[in-house]
């Protein structure tokens, strides 16, 4: 849908939301009788209110983590949040999220060693199905990009750092209207 047909709509009427999508992945291989497990498990926790226009404003909180596991266990976790801003349809919605705060935390047998000072930003599109008077689903794919400049060992050493972690996946999108 162009985004001047999107804006023509209007995208229904105004109200709040909230609106989680989530997503999960579980991998596993086996070579030579050693057996590696991946399970990723994401969300993302967004409350936002729905202008008259197809304009939307609100906040997002977004989460993601990585388990591998083999003869050790290594707990990879993403946790950011900030400002979003997008447009919405009675069904298509795309979402701006400018992350003002992230730290990625790496967790081993030896202690959790963290990368902080962290930014970012999001992009997500998606398409909505109503499934109720005031509930909707659909699939949504988003864009994200972070950047971290301090990091932290498990030890407890200081050190900057220059990381970026990007990332452009699927997830089940989930709207609740008030």
């Amino acid at each position: 849908m162009p985004f001047t047909s999107l804006a023509s709509m209007g995208g229904g009427g105004a109200g709040w939301q909230f609106n989680p999508a989530l997503m999960y992945l579980s991998e596993s291989t086996t070579s030579s009788g050693s057996t590696v497990t991946r399970n990723r498990f994401l969300f993302d926790l967004g409350v936002g209110y729905k202008l008259n226009s197809p304009i939307y404003i609100g906040a997002l909180y977004s989460y993601d983590n990585l388990t591998t596991a083999s003869s050790s266990t290594t707990q990879d976790t993403y946790a950011s949040y900030g400002p979003s801003f997008g447009l919405q349809s009675d069904n298509f919605f795309m979402t701006f999220i400018y992350f003002v705060a992230s730290q990625y935390d790496i967790t081993t047998s030896s202690g959790t060693a963290s990368y902080t000072s962290g930014n970012g930003y999001q992009f997500s599109f998606g398409y909505l199905f109503m499934a109720g008077p005031q509930f909707a689903v659909g699939p949504e794919i988003n864009y994200r990009s972070l950047h971290y400049t301090n990091y932290k060992s498990a030890s407890g050493a200081i050190a900057s750092a220059d990381y970026t972690y990007t990332t452009l996946l699927p997830y089940v999108a989930l709207r609740f209207y008030f």
